[in-house]
């Protein structure tokens, strides 16, 4: 603690241009097809944090004092379009989205 606290902090460097980040931004949102199956997918994990009873996970009732909000679906849907940008996919897996979403974080395979 002292040792972070006594040193004058890295200053940030810049890693992109703006354009190059407007652009990425634009790849995200409009050039990563994702399938009609995978949005439902996304939806039923969401739905099982608050209902866990109909999706045969009971036992897990008494750990989930909140389910995700509808919102986390569109987070869990913006992270793994982001993330099939970076692995340079352009169609997202639910069966890497499903093992992802395990950690809290979302996944996508190469077509």
């Amino acid at each position: 603690m002292e040792r972070m606290g006594s040193e004058t902090p890295p200053l940030p460097a810049p890693v992109m241009e703006a354009r190059d980040l407007s652009n990425a931004q634009y790849a995200v949102h409009n050039e990563i097809f994702v399938d009609d199956r995978l949005k439902e997918y996304v939806l039923s994990l969401v739905e099982a944090t608050r209902n866990p009873e109909q999706y045969g996970l009971k036992p897990l009732t008494p750990l989930i004092a909140l389910g995700a909000s509808p919102r986390a679906s569109l987070g869990l849907l913006r992270a793994s379009r982001a993330h099939a940008y970076l692995r340079e996919a352009r169609v997202m897996s639910r069966l890497t989205t499903s093992a992802r979403s395990r950690r809290t974080s979302c996944a996508t395979a190469s077509a």
